[in-house]
């Protein structure tokens, strides 16, 4: 499934969304056109409105993204996470994240909820409890205690995004 959304966001400016399903991943990435000024050259353009928009960003703008369409937050949540909602390699990078925490004090504890999903308080708990238990009870820990919720953030967003309408305002 691919949905992508144009939206104009300043008189010199549009952004375009572009959500999809492929290869059984979640992706929302975004790109940034801009009205050039007068002599500057156009290389990578599109065509809003009959105007020229020359692409000036683009990839994960997660941020620009989300301040333009907040109630993309659960998708953006689930970038790269798969169609059950488990995020890529979810437990090698999320042992790799907790062990490099545990190890180095300047690693940040955001990269943890980030990649599972959970608060601050969640996050501390996760790393008490593989210090103390190791791996495999952590494994089981977080089986137990996380895929459902994934499952259900995943079948809701499949259904936001069925739901999403193709805006196009540009021409090729």
């Amino acid at each position: 499934m691919k949905k992508s959304i144009d939206k104009k966001i300043s008189d010199k400016k549009y952004l375009r969304v572009n959500i999809e399903t492929k290869n059984n991943y979640f992706s929302i990435t975004g790109s940034l056109f801009e009205k050039l000024g007068r002599g500057q050259k156009y290389y990578d353009y599109r065509f809003f409105n009959d105007k020229k928009f020359e692409q000036t960003g683009g990839g994960c703008i997660h941020d620009t993204i989300l301040k333009y369409y907040p109630e993309f937050k659960n998708l953006v949540d689930l970038h790269l996470s798969d169609l059950d909602g488990l995020p890529m390699h979810f437990f090698a990078n999320g042992f790799y994240y907790i062990t490099e925490l545990l190890k180095r004090k300047d690693y940040n504890l955001k990269v943890i909820q980030n990649h599972f999903r959970i608060d601050r308080n969640e996050a501390k708990k996760l790393c008490r409890f593989i210090a103390n238990e190791g791996e495999i009870y952590t494994q089981k820990y977080v089986l137990n205690n996380y895929i459902e919720r994934y499952k259900n953030e995943a079948e809701n967003a499949l259904q936001q995004i069925s739901k999403l309408e193709n805006i196009k305002l540009s021409e090729y």
